[in-house]
C-alpha cells in the first residue's frame, strides 16, 4: 500500500535512525566544526547511561560508550584513547554494519560532550556525516548518504587528502 501523493519508486526508504543535528555542506565546514577528527580502532563498546522515565519504563534510551584507541589525530589535541557516546539505536538497521564493534577502524568527526568525562559525540549530532570506516587508505560510509552529499564526497577522498582538508591550517 502506498501513501497518497508519494511515489514509492522515486522516494528513498526512511533511515532506521534519525537524529537532530547539524548538516554540513563541505569537508572544511565539518572539519572546522569538529573538536577532534581522528582515525582509530574501536576497543570496546558498553552501555554507559540509561535514560528512562522511571523503573516502569520498558523502553529506556541507552547510551553506548565506545572506546576508541587513537591511531592518527587529524585535528585536535593528541590523546591515546577517547570515549564516544552515541544512542544505542544509532548506526543500526538493515544493511548497516555497526561501527562500534571491536577491531573496526574508523574515522570520526567529534564534538566534546557536555556531560564531561572527556567523552565526545558525533560532531553536533550529525550522525550520518560524522562516522566512517577506514579500510587501508580508503574511507567508506557507515550509513547511506546524507541530503547534502557530504558523506559521498568524504568517502571519495583518501586519508591523506582528507588530512589536508581538515588539518588545523585548512581553510578550503
Amino acid at each position: 500500500m502506498r501513501a497518497a501523493g508519494i511515489d514509492s519508486k522515486s522516494t528513498p526508504p526512511a533511515p532506521p535512525f534519525a537524529a537532530h543535528g547539524a548538516a554540513y555542506e563541505t569537508v572544511s565546514q565539518i572539519g572546522r566544526a569538529s573538536d577532534l577528527v581522528v582515525i582509530g580502532t574501536v576497543s570496546e563498546s558498553r552501555v554507559g547511561d540509561v535514560i528512562g522515565e522511571g523503573p516502569e519504563d520498558s523502553f529506556p534510551t541507552r547510551i553506548l560508550h565506545t572506546t576508541v584507541t587513537i591511531e592518527k589525530m587529524l585535528r585536535g589535541s593528541p590523546s591515546k584513547e577517547i570515549i564516544v557516546a552515541t544512542d544505542e539505536l544509532a548506526y543500526q538497521g538493515p544493511g548497516i554494519e555497526d561501527w562500534r564493534k571491536p577491531k573496526h577502524r574508523v574515522l570520526l568527526f567529534l564534538s566534546e560532550s557536555l556531560e564531561g568525562e572527556r567523552a565526545y559525540i558525533p560532531v553536533e549530532f550529525a550522525y550520518p556525516q560524522a562516522v566512517y570506516f577506514i579500510v587501508g587508505q580508503r574511507i567508506e560510509m557507515t550509513v547511506g548518504g546524507d541530503v547534502m552529499g557530504l558523506s559521498e564526497r568524504i568517502a571519495s577522498l583518501t586519508v591523506p587528502e582528507l588530512r589536508d582538508r581538515v588539518g588545523p591550517d585548512a581553510d578550503s
